[in-house]
Order: structure tokens, then sequence, then C-alpha cells
């Protein structure tokens, strides 16, 4: 599937050594009553994050540092399998593969 792009050469590039013009110089070197209103607004602009924001946001910082697999515990299973002493119980694994397909029905 090939996207085709008209005029792509013919659109004007600006280079860093071009003389813009700026709004105040568009307007005659004033500055309009809305910008003057705009700029005290977006200069009082503030966010207050919640208290639960906030430790939602510690949690995600501890949560980033944990390992995703416990390692130890994969080795101990491991080790457990290769000796022979792992032993499965029938019953918690079909009760837990129940109680999973209940939470996605």
């Amino acid at each position: 599937m090939a996207i085709e792009i008209n005029n792509h050469t013919n659109s004007p590039r600006l280079s860093t050594r071009e003389n813009l013009a700026t709004p105040d110089k568009i307007q005659g070197g004033g500055r309009s009553d809305r910008q003057a209103t705009d700029d005290a607004t977006q200069a009082s602009d503030t966010v207050v994050l919640t208290e639960t924001a906030a430790m939602m946001q510690k949690i995600q910082a501890r949560l980033a540092d944990l390992p995703v697999v416990d390692s130890k515990r994969v080795e101990a299973i491991k080790a457990a399998i290769a000796d022979g002493s792992y032993q499965v119980d029938s019953n918690i694994v079909a009760e837990r593969m129940t109680s999973l397909e209940k939470q996605l029905a």
C-alpha cells in the first residue's frame, strides 16, 4: 500500500536565519488586550494533585523498580522439579482455572 504525498516539494522551508514576523510585529509593535489577558491566564495556571494521585505516582515508581519475575521463586521451583519433590495439586489447579474463567466471563 503506497501513500502519495502531493506537492511535498513545494512547501516553504523555514530557516533559522530567516526573520519571521511575530504577532507583535504584525500588530504594529503593540499588544492587544486579548493577548495580555491570555498571558495573565497562562501565568496563573496551576495543577494540584489529590492525595490519591500523589500516592499512585509513588506506587508506580516503586513498582517500576520491582522485577517482573521473582527469580528466587523460579529457581526454587526448578530445583524442586529437578529433584522430584515438586507436587501439583490438581484440585487447586482446577479451582484456579474455574475462578479465572468466571472472572473472564
